[in-house]
């Protein structure tokens, strides 16, 4: 891939040749003014190295595409984006809401299947954060950029979550970096259930693709999913009437986790890392559907499982009355050498 190497210039020497640095990098806030998407706060972001992709405030601080050089990195769902208000939160209604995206986030305390009193992957996703800021500023050499906000999960006589996310980088970065703080603001244990819902798409989603799921025990969730369990690292192209497969898995014992997959025809590896004590449980979902081509790879603090499904052995989160639970995930491309 041809680029132009901007971090051999200084600052100076980069000012010289630009009027303002937007030109090379940064954020750009707009609201979507048309469509289900209406009254959507959107963040756009860019850096020198090529990465671009977009943070949506109004739906929990996640982020919606991101791409390198023009190359897509997640997919977008047929929904499309929708705003909040469209959600509704009963059984298996989540997923009108599921533009799939890069991050979709799952929580804050339930990210499995429907039940009685959460629908399926809980409210999180669906929340306007508040409080937003996004700071754009030269440190040193460095222009920084940094997008933060607040969501909150409540309800009279039960949970009281805040998430409070922060998402940084700078003008060279082929990197994005991710920190959430979760705090429990009721005055009795609360369980905490996240799952980071990371999603990945065509181009970089191909028959070629490997995946990086260095893991030391699998537990398929059902038969279909059992019956492909041989193959199941394995891409395969669009088929009509796919059935997704989910797979639960269980880290090695590094104490760093990276997930994600490489594409040697593109030349590009993507993937996150994440430290394996903060988000113990590895969901793999392989949906390989025409029209529905997606790959995720999630780590969570709990399986997005009902309790008949078999998973791995895990501890459960439960935070004490205003404990904070801290939680640091990097994305990074690579290109690959020819």
């Amino acid at each position: 891939m041809t680029s132009f190497d901007f971090d051999r210039l200084t600052r100076k020497e980069l000012m010289k040749r630009i009027g303002d640095i937007s030109q090379v990098a940064g954020v750009t806030q707009s609201t979507v003014h048309d469509g289900e998407g209406y009254g959507v706060r959107i963040c756009d972001v860019k850096t020198a190295s090529g990465l671009r992709f977009t943070v949506l405030p109004d739906r929990c601080m996640d982020i919606f595409d991101m791409s390198y050089k023009g190359i897509p990195l997640s997919p977008i769902s047929k929904t499309g984006l929708k705003n909040p208000e469209s959600y509704n939160s009963q059984g298996f209604n989540w997923l009108r809401q599921f533009y799939c995206g890069l991050l979709t986030t799952c929580g804050l305390d339930h990210v499995g299947p429907p039940t009685s009193e959460r629908g399926l992957h809980g409210f999180a996703s669906n929340t306007r954060a508040k409080d937003v800021s996004v700071e754009q500023t030269w440190q040193g050499e460095v222009f920084t950029m940094r997008i933060s906000g607040t969501i909150k999960q409540a309800t009279m006589f039960g949970e009281n979550i805040e998430l409070r996310r922060t998402i940084s980088l700078n003008h060279l970065a082929d990197w994005v970096e991710i920190e959430d703080q979760v705090t429990n603001l009721a005055f009795q244990p609360q369980k905490i259930e996240l799952l980071y819902h990371v999603n990945f798409g065509f181009p970089l989603l191909d028959t070629c693709s490997e995946m990086i799921l260095p893991t030391t025990s699998v537990v398929p969730r059902d038969c279909i999913a059992q019956q492909n369990l041989k193959s199941s690292e394995q891409v395969s192209p669009p088929q009509c009437g796919y059935q997704e497969q989910v797979y639960f898995h269980q880290a090695n014992e590094s104490a760093t986790v990276e997930l994600g997959i490489s594409n040697p025809e593109l030349g590009l590896k993507f993937s996150y890392q994440y430290e394996n004590q903060s988000l113990p449980c590895i969901t793999q979902w392989n949906q390989f559907g025409a029209g529905d081509y997606v790959l995720g790879l999630e780590s969570g603090t709990a399986y997005p499982a009902s309790e008949a499904d078999p998973t791995p052995a895990y501890s459960r989160l439960v935070l004490a009355p205003f404990e904070t639970k801290t939680i640091k995930l990097k994305f990074k491309v690579e290109e690959l050498p020819c």
